[in-house]
């Protein structure tokens, strides 16, 4: 019986806490939508074009996140705390 109680009491609590997901920062959403050099080097990291990556930006994408554009980020000298931010799921 106290197995059934722990899921139960489990399953209570797991449901009130939020899920958090790395996202990039306003300042690299920004940097994003207005400086052309750095939208294209970043879509040259990610394979994809100057347009997606516009899109990415607009929708505060998780590939924006992916270790190629991160590196990107970094040559263009942000700091991890510019970079990263999470926001609740």
């Amino acid at each position: 019986m106290e197995i059934c109680t722990l899921c139960v009491y489990l399953h209570k609590h797991t449901n009130k806490i939020t899920q958090k997901i790395m996202r990039v920062t306003q300042i690299i959403i920004e940097k994003l939508l207005n400086d052309k050099n750095f939208r294209l080097s970043t879509a040259l990291a990610l394979g994809v074009s100057e347009r997606n990556v516009q899109k990415l930006a607009q929708a505060n994408s998780d590939n924006l996140t992916k270790m190629a554009a991160v590196k990107v980020y970094y040559q263009f000298g942000f700091s991890d705390e510019q970079i990263f931010g999470t926001v609740e799921a």
